[in-house]
């Protein structure tokens, strides 16, 4: 409610209920009164000052004290004059109303509950106290209590545009995308130039898919409350999930202007500077959030969630994941400062030791990815293949968005539990409910992730994989299932997790297309090589670049191809990308960019020789589909913050021969590549059946997860590394701490 609102109610209400008062004493607050709803509120605060000087005990005046206070943002003292008041008028409902809200501002929400309990047992029917209530359980991250709460209110009066828009954002929270968005349809309908309907319309069109719908959303209640960040904020997410980055990052900078406070638009410009090359400044952006995330919950972080704090937190750990400049303890230590932050406020649950090593074990899967998504090709082809007589697997769903494979993967379960929606503490007390003996983590520091849930430790045994290349940074999460290739015993210091070296490799791949072919290089046609990159342009570092173009000079007839959906997005775009490629020392003269896909994206391996390496974020999927399609990636050394994946891919698939150890290593390896047209033929015929053979082969990768999960279970029913046969990489080399 706005403070005009507010002290249009305090006429309605108050004067009327005001005992007995001087005359003068009461012109005197009628015209400070009219003053103040007239905005001038110094005349205000001197006319109640001075009737508190001749009437200590006036209700009236040091409530309205109160409020003026409250429009300054000067929320101890308005909670303190409201209080006077309350002293003087035990019991007055709208100052309690009033004081609540002032509670919510100040990031006091159990207070703010607790004082909406007290008003509603006089007044069961009081709406502004349902809608408060319904505030303090959401910034609580009690969402189902708000719904329930906000539907009393509406059926109390259904016609409530700010009823409806709350409702509208608590069932957005819980996960009720269907009914969050008919909802407010119905509040829109009833007050169309309410700002914050479009705000909560607009962030429920975008977790549908309704792009279009929720740009125009967001641009209504920008045009209705240039002042409001949130919006802003809002819509350059929407924008950089629409491939416009330059429009994101200016969106970012207005919400800055009109809260430099905001974390989300920082952690945002974290994501989007990257992709227009502006890695200093992202830097920067990403040290600020984690400075002000870090920060205890006051006044100006009072209407963000713990809930969605965390998140941000999370956001801004994957920035940094990607940040040049930054080292890899530098990141480490940021992950782990996350997970002591967490875990210390949190008690966990209490487990005993295993007693039957050889039981039938419960599996936890936790993802916001069952759908389609690029983890998900490396998690299908082995799921499909687990051994239901000795595991059952549950799966815990994030995903707002279900599809094909989402009904896939819930067919293969034996039990599929949506967690969207639902508070972190909750989803804990779901799988702890379950009785999960193995909870593992598919999603890292990535959007949408549960980690928190991790930290309240509902499964005796916790592990992570697939989604991320770092730490968790969680003490509470046993291990980090690797490969000796992507990690080694120097690595381990940057994990707060056990690093377990599976046999095989740390994943398996599925390919998206098998009846498209390699095709023959094309420096057959061309008369030249081209070396490409299909890497997103936010792994595009000076660093990355600058070797890049000491490849091309030492290649002079060779190409560079860059392609990319987002480079079509604006020549502005094109133009600062051109403008990094050349401060690199890369001749524009041999680049093309190209932004056109085709509809089966894999075709367009087919107009490039060799695909270049990217790194501080090393490749994932990229490095998998080139060598489906027949192109070498060979990579390049691990001076990056993550784990290695294209190095780790190359060994498993069998090709030691194009890992590099320096930079000197991999120009060298690319300059034998592009002078061997035989051997580019030869890989293209070849590669495809290797990799079925071992990298995506799901069966054999399957059978060595399971190993993995019995040795962690025996190992937690006490028997020794040793004994259990546990492959941790320490112990591998020769660890002495391994022995127990």
């Amino acid at each position: 409610m706005s403070t005009r609102r507010i002290l249009r109610a305090h006429r309605c209400r108050s004067f009327q209920e005001r005992t007995v008062t001087t005359t003068s004493i009461q012109r005197k607050l009628s015209r400070g009164y009219e003053r103040h709803i007239a905005g001038d509120t110094q005349t205000a605060a001197q006319a109640y000052a001075e009737i508190l000087a001749a009437d200590p005990t006036n209700a009236d005046a040091w409530h309205l004290s109160g409020l003026i206070a409250f429009q300054k943002k000067q929320y101890t003292d308005a909670e303190q004059l409201i209080h006077q008041a309350l002293k003087n008028s035990p019991g007055h409902i709208s100052y309690q109303a009033n004081l609540a809200a002032v509670l919510l501002a100040a990031g006091k929400p159990a207070d703010a509950e607790l004082l909406c309990h007290q008003i509603l047992k006089r007044q069961p029917n009081n709406t502004e106290s349902l809608k408060h209530l319904a505030t303090a359980l959401r910034r609580q991250d009690r969402p189902g209590e708000a719904a329930e709460v906000l539907r009393t209110a509406v059926r109390l009066a259904p016609a409530d545009a700010d009823l409806l828009c709350n409702l509208g954002a608590v069932l957005n929270d819980s996960g009720q995308l269907e009914e969050a968005l008919s909802i407010l349809l119905r509040a829109r309908a009833s007050r169309e130039t309410q700002p914050e309907i479009h705000l909560n319309l607009g962030a429920v069109q975008r977790q549908l898919a309704k792009s279009q719908d929720a740009l125009q959303s967001l641009n209504r209640a920008i045009e209705l409350s240039p002042g409001l960040a949130e919006a802003f904020t809002n819509r350059g997410n929407l924008l950089l999930e629409m491939k416009q980055p330059d429009g994101a990052v200016e969106d970012y900078q207005r919400a800055l202007k009109l809260n430099p406070q905001s974390i989300s638009a920082l952690s945002g410009l974290g994501q989007s500077l990257p992709v227009l090359g502006r890695w200093q400044e992202a830097i920067e952006s990403v040290r600020l959030a984690s400075q002000i995330a870090a920060r205890p919950t006051n006044a100006s972080t009072g209407s963000v969630t713990l809930s969605l704090r965390r998140r941000m937190m999370s956001n801004l750990l994957y920035c940094s994941s990607l940040t040049p400049g930054l080292t890899r303890r530098d990141v480490f230590e940021m992950h782990s400062q996350w997970g002591q932050s967490i875990e210390s406020a949190i008690t966990p649950f209490e487990h005993c030791t295993g007693r039957d090593p050889e039981k039938r074990l419960r599996i936890g899967y936790v993802s916001p990815d069952f759908r389609r998504h690029a983890t998900m090709r490396f998690f299908e082809p082995f799921f499909e293949s687990h051994d239901h007589e000795q595991f059952e697997i549950f799966a815990y769903s994030e995903c707002a968005c279900p599809d094909d494979l989402t009904s896939r993967i819930r067919t293969r379960s034996d039990a599929w539990r949506s967690t969207h929606g639902l508070s972190d503490q909750a989803v804990a007390e779901q799988i702890h409910n379950d009785q999960i003996d193995i909870l593992v983590d598919l999603a890292g520091h990535t959007n949408g992730n549960r980690l928190p849930s991790f930290a309240h430790r509902p499964a005796p045994v916790q592990a992570t994989f697939l989604g991320y290349p770092n730490s968790t940074g969680m003490s509470r999460m046993d291990y980090l299932l690797a490969d000796s290739v992507r990690e080694n015993e120097f690595s381990t210091q940057y994990f707060s997790e056990q690093l377990v070296a599976m046999p095989h490799g740390a994943c398996c791949f599925q390919p998206g297309d098998r009846k498209l072919q390699p095709s023959p290089p094309p420096c057959l046609s061309n008369g030249w090589i081209t070396l490409g990159s299909t890497h997103r342009l936010e792994k595009l570092s000076h660093e990355c670049l600058s070797l890049w173009a000491i490849a091309m000079q030492q290649n002079p007839t060779a190409r560079l191809l860059l392609i990319r959906d987002v480079l079509g997005s604006s020549e502005r775009l094109r133009d600062r990308l051109k403008i990094q490629l050349h401060n690199a020392g890369i001749d524009l003269d041999r680049v093309d960019l190209e932004w056109k896909i085709p509809v089966n994206h894999l075709e367009i391996y087919s107009r490039i020789d060799i695909l270049l390496d990217v790194f501080p974020w090393p490749s994932g999927t990229t490095v998998y589909e080139s060598l489906w399609m027949g192109v070498p990636m060979p990579s390049a050394p691990n001076i990056g913050t993550g784990s290695n994946a294209s190095a780790s891919c190359l060994h498993h698939v069998g090709c030691p021969d194009l890992i590099a150890n320096s930079n000197n290593e991999y120009l060298s390896i690319v300059g034998e590549l592009a002078r061997d047209t035989n051997r580019l033929i030869q890989l293209r015929q070849s590669l495809r059946s290797q990799m079925e053979q071992t990298v995506c082969n799901g069966e054999r990768f399957c059978r060595d997860l399971e190993a993995v999960f019995r040795s962690m279970w025996r190992r937690n029913c006490g028997m020794s590394i040793q004994e259990s046969g546990l492959p941790l990489i320490d112990c591998l080399a020769g660890a002495a701490s391994c022995t127990h």
